[in-house]
């Protein structure tokens, strides 16, 4: 991983993790495509999971049992997924790894209070989420899933009544204002001023983008 710390004179100070499963998911791909489904799971949670467990266990649930109960009910459709389309996935590896330090160079002159420690984990999230900001163990992540990123890409109407936008840039900006401007309370107010704030600081950081994509959904900004 490469850990980057910005400062800057207005007392500045985002200190950004950068984590990417893709050698251990590259990994998989070569030991497994040959296997059977259970022996398929099996190194999955030997190889994907084990390297950042706490991520997983964010993302599946804490108990092994619950782990596994999720990662039966996805394996079947998922893993011949991955398969099939892994120049895709990796592609989305590599072009956010490239991207993501000079996108936060942009970023940061807009967050100029923020004193945050933020890890960043690029890696296959079995198709849950595209970027998501949360907190686990008393630390700060973004996790972006490029499964995600490669189903939609190919499938953008994956969801009814959805056109499914990817950028790089609007995500990783919408991302970090919720991790930056993080507020109390799960109530329907809050999730609305939430999204709507990191959409107006992605779209302010970089502007010039039409709605649909500092929206991701090209059929949401045609309703709005």
């Amino acid at each position: 991983f490469r850990r980057v710390l910005f400062r800057s004179t207005q007392a500045f100070a985002l200190e950004v993790e950068f984590v990417s499963l893709k050698e251990p998911f590259e990994q998989f791909l070569q030991l497994a495509e040959v296997e059977d489904l259970e022996t398929q799971i099996k190194l999955w949670q030997d190889i994907v999971e084990s390297s950042r467990p706490e991520i997983f266990e964010h993302i599946l649930g804490k108990t092994s049992h619950e782990r596994e109960e999720r990662i039966l009910k996805k394996a079947r459709e998922l893993f011949p997924f991955y398969f099939d389309n892994r120049s895709l996935i990796l592609q989305f590896f590599e072009e956010f790894e490239n991207n993501a330090i000079a996108d936060l160079e942009s970023i940061k002159s807009y967050l100029p209070d923020s004193n945050k420690a933020v890890t960043i984990v690029i890696l296959p999230s079995l198709v849950i989420f595209d970027g998501q900001s949360t907190t686990i163990d008393g630390i700060s992540y973004i996790l972006f899933g490029v499964d995600f990123m490669a189903k939609k890409k190919i499938n953008p109407r994956m969801f009814e009544g959805s056109y499914l936008l990817d950028n790089f840039e609007l995500l990783l900006a919408h991302e970090l204002t919720h991790t930056v401007h993080n507020f109390p309370g799960n109530g329907l107010i809050s999730s609305l001023w939430q999204e709507g704030l990191a959409q107006v600081y992605s779209d302010r950081i970089f502007p010039g983008h039409p709605l649909e994509a500092v929206l991701f959904d090209r059929e949401l900004a045609e309703n709005c």
